[in-house]
């Protein structure tokens, strides 16, 4: 009589996928670089609590495209605010990462800075290169600002004199007879930036998806001083009645053409008042300029973050067979036989 004998000897080998988790508390401030005309410098600053591996600070937008980030000044090589209105700071660590923060302008709101930050593809004629209102107005009183700076004689002042009738309406004239032509802008003019500047940021912070939390804030942070700055109706009003407004922008085209014919003696009160005017408007537009931009491309943020890496350990301890769908089961059967 024969006798079969089946004996199992199970060998179970599981492959287990484990993680490891390590907290870093990372504090992160980032602002568009002031004085930036483009918005494609950022000032970025960051504490973390440890050094991991290859930890990186990434900029990424939604269609995945990143921007690296180091402390200090980072020339992007892109506008922020075109580059998206959804972007996320990534801390990543080799393979792994996570969103430490996002910055999220409703779309109604991005499309109306863009206008303003990036570029305006209208106008009679259109301006420079397309570019936004923004950058065609503070373009042209850098320009102002940096030449008031200099007038040491009474040429200066009357090439700054020409300079800011020129400026305002986007001539080109040789108004103090030099022989040379003085202006900062395009022939969009200055006057129609400031106009569009005003009137879409207005726009950004009306749309109906705009953020709530942030439409005091852009108010308070400079465009109220727009009402200083020009006048409250159209560009087209206030360039018919520019001769007598008494808004900064007025001010500073009227004394302009008696400056033009200064003389030695009326020299140091035309200074003073011209130069004094233009660095007026210098600073009533820096202020909605860096202030509602930062508002919506700067962020502050600190926080507890957890990155995650993939760990491999072997298990060879001998259990009863447990099917896992990260598991290798290897079963031998091995068949004794005896008569």
């Amino acid at each position: 009589m024969k006798k079969v004998l089946w004996t199992g000897i199970i060998a179970l080998f599981l492959l287990v996928s484990t993680t490891a988790q390590t907290d870093v508390v990372v504090h992160v401030e980032m602002n568009i670089a002031g004085g930036s005309i483009h918005s494609d410098t950022l000032n970025v600053s960051y504490s973390i609590d440890k050094s991991l591996g290859n930890l990186s600070l990434r900029l990424v937008n939604s269609e995945g495209a990143e921007i690296g980030l180091s402390k200090g000044l980072v020339d992007t090589g892109e506008n922020i605010i075109g580059f998206g209105n959804v972007l996320d700071i990534v801390l990543a660590d080799g393979d792994e990462s996570t969103v430490i923060g996002t910055i999220n302008v409703s779309r109604g709101t991005w499309s109306h800075l863009k206008h303003v930050y990036v570029n305006w593809t209208f106008g009679q004629p259109a301006p420079l290169d397309n570019q936004g209102f923004a950058i065609g107005a503070m373009s042209a009183i850098d320009g102002l600002n940096s030449l008031s700076m200099r007038i040491l004689t009474l040429d200066d002042l009357k090439v700054l004199a020409e300079a800011v009738r020129n400026v305002m309406f986007g001539s080109s004239q040789d108004l103090n007879g030099d022989g040379e032509v003085t202006t900062y802008s395009d022939p969009f003019g200055f006057a129609q930036y400031v106009y569009g500047m005003r009137d879409h940021i207005s726009n950004a912070i009306k749309s109906s998806d705009a953020d709530p939390d942030k439409v005091d804030l852009v108010k308070s942070k400079g465009y109220d001083d727009f009402s200083s700055l020009i006048d409250e109706g159209s560009y087209s009003d206030f360039s018919i009645g520019i001769g007598t407004s008494d808004a900064l922008l007025a001010k500073m085209y009227q004394i302009a053409l008696p400056a033009l014919n200064a003389t030695t003696q009326t020299f140091e009160t035309y200074r003073t008042n011209l130069t004094s005017l233009v660095q007026e408007v210098y600073s009533g537009l820096r202020a909605p300029f860096d202030g509602v931009r930062d508002i919506y491309y700067g962020l502050e943020l600190q926080g507890a973050f957890t990155l995650t890496e993939a760990k491999t350990q072997v298990s060879t301890e001998s259990t009863a067979p447990v099917i896992l769908s990260s598991s290798i089961i290897a079963v031998v059967l091995i068949r004794r036989r005896r008569e």
